[in-house]
């Protein structure tokens, strides 16, 4: 499997949105578009549920952190799994698009074996 590599960003990574994640996720052209799809509707729910539009929306995981946790899913009209898969899948997408480099770590020690035999 080939990895196509993104172009770099133009901007300072303090300063990352929510947008420049759709962004990011759109050149990975190597993820099946289903999966590609699935991860963008993660960020755009976000969004959604934090009430702003991505371009407004800070990449900072302690402060998205604590306004979803804040957040009472039932009252925001969705199931408590339906909110967790959100959660999980907006990880995953930050992870994807390699905007942040400290999250691409394989998370077990066998994945980091098979990353290294692929390279």
């Amino acid at each position: 499997m080939s990895i196509n590599p993104i172009s770099a960003v133009a901007i300072e990574p303090t300063n990352l949105t929510l947008a420049d994640l759709l962004l990011a996720l759109d050149q990975r052209t190597d993820l099946p578009p289903t999966k590609r799809g699935d991860l963008r509707s993660s960020v755009v729910c976000v969004a959604k549920l934090l009430g702003d539009v991505p371009a407004r929306i800070p990449l900072d995981f302690s402060t998205i952190g604590a306004k979803l946790d804040a957040i009472n899913p039932i009252a925001a009209g969705i199931d408590w799994k339906t909110f967790a898969n959100i959660r999980y899948h907006f990880v995953s997408a930050v992870r994807k698009s390699r905007l942040l480099p400290g999250l691409n770590r394989p998370r077990f020690p066998q994945d980091q074996q098979q990353q290294t035999v692929q390279e």
